[in-house]
């Protein structure tokens, strides 16, 4: 079992820390480059750089199909053996959740305060948004209100207040916090089946979904793939795990390059059914020794994932809005740049997750031991 859990760490990892990093990427990308359709002379690097800093959408579905499998999967099969409790799965919930949000929602206050008073508005009116692909627009202007900041607290952005200042991102979050509230009720409904604590439980679930924002429900069926691909996971041998990787790597892969031809209807579940069996693949991978750097450097922005996705873009704001810097031609010194300035987030945002996230292990015992029996 150990052996198991140690492929799974070290697979996950390298998609999780690919992801996070795309998403803080495909940001950085927009602030400092024209977009492609106006590059002069686009070179066979320039489009294979677009296209590798232009998923940060996809991104984000990679993030809920290994939510649904890790979350989903976990409370699916603690219910099935009888030790689900609702107690220490919303304690590890929302000490997962706060102990990174709410800091991140006071540097969100804080650095677009700061960065309105350094630019005088610029970027932060909205006028900007067409180059951030983010934040505040016309149709969306900053909200640095102490009603939005409670709203996003609670998980309610885009459901009843905006995102919270230049934070375009934390619409994500919301997504994630209703599946989580959700999930273990069907799961429980399920396992209790033909009851009538089964039926409330199902009624209590549906009626959550029901009074969500319609993308938020689509968003649930990517959710629940990551879900399935966990169930899945234990039906499946080990011998197929190469095919199975090769196979599912090639259609995620086609799959990105299609979708960022053309638009196509339901692409969100298409893609998220080939991560899932991506994630089954490299679950049922043999560990390996081989590339520790890069496992090590996949385990640490991995590690960092989750504050790097919160408190990346008010930094990113305030650099480029500040400056009033615009965008350029891509180029070997606009690549360096984009490199040296990645690199600055990296460290700004792993000195940010020593003080938080880092933590959350001990808050989370700290938290438990307020309610256990001594």
């Amino acid at each position: 079992m150990a052996q198991a859990e140690h492929r799974e760490i070290v697979w996950f990892n390298a998609v999780r820390g690919i992801a996070a990093l795309e998403v803080c990427a495909s940001h950085l990308r927009s602030f400092l480059f024209v977009n492609f359709a106006a590059v002069g002379r686009p070179t066979a690097l320039g489009r294979l750089f677009y296209f590798a800093t232009g998923l940060g959408h996809e991104a984000v579905v990679i993030f809920f199909v290994m939510s649904g499998w890790l979350v989903g999967g976990s409370v699916w099969r603690q219910q099935r053996e009888g030790r689900f409790s609702w107690r220490d799965y919303g304690t590890a919930r929302l000490t997962r959740l706060w102990l990174v949000l709410i800091p991140a929602l006071i540097w969100t206050e804080a650095v677009d305060h700061m960065g309105i008073s350094i630019s005088r508005g610029y970027g932060y009116d909205g006028s900007q948004f067409a180059m951030s692909s983010s934040g505040p627009g016309n149709d969306a202007p900053l909200d640095l209100s102490m009603t939005a900041f409670a709203g996003n607290t609670f998980f309610l952005q885009t459901i009843l207040v905006p995102v919270l200042g230049t934070n375009g991102p934390l619409w994500s979050l919301a997504y994630e916090f209703w599946y989580y509230a959700a999930f273990p009720l069907l799961s429980l409904a399920w396992h209790r089946r033909g009851s009538w604590r089964g039926l409330g439980f199902a009624a209590a679930g549906a009626a959550i979904l029901i009074g969500l924002p319609s993308p938020i429900e689509v968003g649930f069926v990517v959710w629940l793939l990551g879900w399935l691909g966990a169930l899945m996971f234990s039906r499946i041998r080990a011998s197929a795990a190469l095919p199975l990787t090769l196979a599912s790597l090639v259609l995620t892969i086609a799959l990105l390059v299609v979708f960022k031809q053309r638009t196509i209807a339901g692409s969100g579940i298409f893609l998220g059914l080939a991560v899932a069996a991506l994630l089954i693949g490299l679950r049922l991978q043999p560990n390996s020794a081989a590339f520790p750097r890069a496992q090590v450097a996949a385990s640490h922005i991995a590690k960092i994932s989750y504050t790097l996705y919160l408190f990346h873009f008010p930094l990113l704001a305030l650099c480029f809005f500040s400056l009033h810097l615009t965008q350029r031609q891509p180029g070997a010194a606009a690549y360096g740049e984009f490199v040296i300035l990645l690199g600055a987030v990296l460290i700004v945002v792993t000195g940010l997750w020593y003080l938080f996230e880092r933590r959350t292990e001990s808050v989370r015992q700290w938290v438990r031991s307020l309610w256990m029996p001594h």
